[in-house]
């Protein structure tokens, strides 16, 4: 083996994977070399070796583990490489709590958390995180006392009322879980809601494509309005209301509530701010803006914020009022009934010019996160976010990582992690055009993490784990206590899983009425992303499938998602609501109208809507009732 194929492997490149056609797919030298350049590893064969060696001699003279993983309320021993000075600072205190010299470091009983030790012996220092960590994430029998609840997923932006500006805002989540958890609903699920950027396209409607995970979307902020109902959302001229409204909100602000919400959440919210007052004046992509500003501890970031503290205000503001407005929802939800309360998603990445990874050290550069061929996509993926560093995580004690989970559980009673597979392993895809290759992620640590988070939010934890799953990840994010994802349409025959999430479909699938009437395949086929006889194949299986549900095929599909076995059980309000197009077209960008339908019910009218009262009603009857429920 060369030696930079054991540089790459050593950094946790994968040297081959299986495809879902079971072939073994080679990662081509090419791309070991671009995977290694993004994590800032040398790329050429003559310095691999080089290199090789000083990471074997700098772990040698280490006076600490790298990293650590115990269970919350163990009281491990610490073996250093020397004799040093060791002191341990359990998370958010500032001094610390246990001090020491010796060869091995006996430390108290630790609490859930990231904790660390320092060493140091003469001019040599090194830094250990720990992470203790509960045994498994909160259970929905933990949170909620019950083991078999339903709830609702839908469109925040597709959100129709009568009040609002064009866009669904908060105000009317607040009111459509309030209509839910009358009715028994136990959560209500929408979309991602992370910023998508100040600088952004007022155009910009993917919610999957943010500048940062750890902020919100002030678009959703509710102001008041004439109001929308059916037909598709306009973005632009929905974000010159928002934006207008939003001015005289701002204005109207008291210093000291601003003051207070800006000191609690401290430096992270001001260095998102400061972005995006310059993303307003440079790009929303800071690899392109002037070189000075592409450090955000340098001289002119910092001459900047102090030179215009009004245009930092403004963001600080938003991110304001969108956590109050995200947090009243929350609260109605629960004060309706709701056993869990809003449903959040963390979407898989951010764009790579964005605020989440300017003067980031927990990212990769010059790749971005993708999928390997398939049947569906056979020239492979490139989805345009950039991954999460394994090597960057583990320098930093998964600081970054903790705060993206912090930040979406902050307001919610469960959170969707969008493509969980990522625990486990990335697909990066290289920027010059070098084929993709799987890079090895920290799975025992992101996943002690994410327990460490949720136990702290008394939150539970779903993962999208769909698609070609290794079974010892699923039997790892079992025992975890993350949840699975089981959709109907992938898997009809499947028996489904207790500890899941089960629904019909996804965002990124036809609705109900759509599948029953093979919708999709027509789209398929006007854009040439289907032959004529696959589709002549598959509307037939449709057929069956359709004659097969009798005469009440939409209630046969609730009534069978009500039966699983799955603990929880989403309803999408678009099937509800009868809707016939899907949210999003995977492949798309506008060649279909992706993240821009609205709901045809207006908010108004759920808690009236037939549709909604019997779908309680089938969920009561499979022993899935709430405590909101009313007749």
């Amino acid at each position: 083996m060369s030696a930079l194929a054991r540089l790459a492997a050593e950094c946790g490149i994968m040297p081959a994977f299986h495809d879902l056609a079971g072939e073994e797919r080679l990662t081509a030298p090419e791309t070991l070399a671009a995977l290694l350049a993004a994590m800032g590893e040398p790329c050429r064969e003559a310095e691999a070796a080089e290199r090789l060696e000083a990471r074997a001699a700098a772990r040698a003279a280490r006076l600490l583990p790298e990293e650590m993983i115990v269970e919350a309320g163990a009281a491990p021993l610490v073996a250093l490489g020397a004799e040093a000075d060791w002191a341990l600072t359990l998370e958010g205190e500032a001094r610390p709590v246990s001090e020491g010299r010796g060869r091995e470091a006996a430390l108290p009983a630790l609490p859930a958390g990231i904790h660390r030790i320092d060493a140091a012996n003469g001019a040599r220092a090194d830094r250990l995180f720990i992470l203790a960590s509960p045994e498994a994430a909160p259970s929905l029998a933990d949170l909620t006392g019950r083991d078999r609840l339903w709830g609702a997923t839908g469109p925040l932006y597709g959100f129709a009322s009568g009040r609002n500006a064009g866009l669904g805002d908060y105000e009317d989540l607040a009111a459509m879980a309030e209509a839910l958890g009358r009715a028994g609903a136990a959560f209500l699920g929408v979309n991602p809601v992370h910023a998508l950027g100040a600088a952004a396209s007022p155009e910009m409607a993917s919610p999957y494509s943010p500048t940062h995970r750890g902020f919100f979307d002030w678009r959703h902020v509710a102001v008041g309005g004439e109001g929308a109902e059916g037909g598709m959302v306009d973005h632009s001229a929905a974000r010159a209301r928002i934006d207008a409204a939003l001015e005289r909100r701002i204005a109207a602000l008291e210093p000291a509530r601003l003051g207070a919400f800006a000191a609690a959440r401290g430096p992270a919210l001001a260095r998102f701010a400061l972005f995006e007052a310059l993303s307003l004046l440079h790009g929303e992509d800071w690899r392109f803006w002037p070189e000075a500003l592409r450090d955000p501890e340098g001289e002119a970031a910092r001459a900047f914020a102090e030179a215009n503290p009004a245009a930092l205000r403004r963001h600080v503001a938003l991110q304001m009022l969108a956590e109050e407005g995200l947090a009243a929802a929350q609260a109605r939800a629960k004060g309706a009934g709701m056993a869990l309360g809003l449903h959040l998603d963390l979407a898989v990445g951010a764009r790579p010019g964005g605020a989440e990874t300017w003067g980031s050290g927990a990212h990769a550069f010059g790749v971005s996160l993708g999928a390997p061929p398939d049947h569906f996509a056979p020239q492979g993926q490139n989805w345009g976010l950039a991954p999460l560093s394994p090597e960057g995580l583990k320098a930093e004690g998964y600081a970054s990582f903790a705060a993206l989970l912090s930040a979406v559980m902050r307001h919610a009673g469960m959170i969707r992690i969008d493509h969980v597979l990522g625990f486990a392993r990335a697909f990066w895809v290289p920027e010059g055009g070098a084929p993709g290759g799987y890079v090895r992620m920290p799975l025992a640590a992101m996943l002690a993490v994410t327990k460490i988070i949720a136990a702290r939010n008394r939150c539970l934890v779903v993962g999208e784990d769909l698609g070609l799953v290794d079974p010892a990840l699923r039997a790892a994010l079992a025992e975890a206590g993350v949840m699975g994802c089981d959709v109907t349409q992938f898997d009809w025959e499947g028996e489904g899983r207790a500890l899941a999430l089960a629904s019909f479909g996804t965002h990124d699938t036809p609705t109900a009425a759509g599948w029953l009437a093979a919708r999709d395949v027509d789209w398929r086929l006007r854009l040439g992303q289907m032959s004529a006889e696959v589709a002549e194949w598959v509307r037939g299986e449709r057929k069956a499938r359709r004659e097969s549900l009798g005469p009440d095929p939409l209630g046969a599909i609730h009534r069978r998602l009500a039966a699983s076995p799955a603990a929880l059980v989403a309803v999408q309000l678009e099937d509800m609501a009868g809707e016939v197009e899907q949210a999003n077209l995977p492949g798309t960008v506008d060649e279909h109208p992706n993240w821009r339908r609205r709901l045809s019910i207006p908010v108004e009218g759920w808690a009236a809507a037939p549709a909604l009262k019997e779908t309680a009603a089938l969920m009561r009857e499979a022993g899935r009732g709430g405590e909101g429920e009313t007749t």
